[in-house]
């Protein structure tokens, strides 16, 4: 049996990676012993089913504080597998932030087709009073739709009004 520490080349323990260096080494949590190839990924020795025990949420090694940045504008929330939130989590763990925000209002999940809406528009703004949860897409969508219209309109007045200026016409 090897020593704690003692290296050895590939060739020499009977891997089919004869051209890398291995150490013997053991796992800090469960104490089980083995071969691991020496290189960047091997600094906490750490076997497999340990090792996924911290990849994560905060003890991932890329931990920057459990929020993304949607590429829709929105942010997503890291909520942890114990959370009584976690139901409303995507694969990965995450959940809208805005939607999050009015689930701990209400101290509970919020259903598929439950939408929250943004007030000022600002889809990174979660704020509570910023948010006001509709009971269906319906109203949402007509909202949404009329805002839309009000923001081509004040785009088009402002080209209007920039043509005017440009021919000395005033109004």
């Amino acid at each position: 049996m090897p020593e704690i520490g003692e290296i050895k080349s590939g060739k020499l323990i009977g891997n089919k990676d004869p051209k890398h260096k291995y150490i013997w080494a053991k796992c800090p949590d469960c104490g089980k012993e083995r071969w691991v190839r020496v290189g960047r990924h091997s600094l906490t020795f750490r076997c497999q089913p340990c090792g996924e025990k911290f990849k994560a949420g905060e003890r991932h090694i890329n931990w920057k504080g459990g929020k993304i940045l949607h590429s829709e504008g929105y942010i997503r929330a890291w909520v942890a597998k114990d959370s009584f939130f976690y139901p409303m989590a995507d694969n990965a763990g995450y959940v809208l932030q805005h939607r999050l925000v009015i689930a701990e209002h209400l101290h509970r999940c919020l259903l598929p087709w439950e939408i929250v809406h943004h007030k000022n528009g600002a889809r990174d703004d979660n704020r509570i009073e910023n948010l006001e949860l509709l009971p269906t897409r319906r109203y949402h969508v007509i909202d949404t739709q009329i805002k839309s219209l009000v923001k081509r309109l004040e785009k088009r007045i402002e080209k209007l009004e920039y043509i005017l200026k440009m021919h000395d016409i005033k109004v």
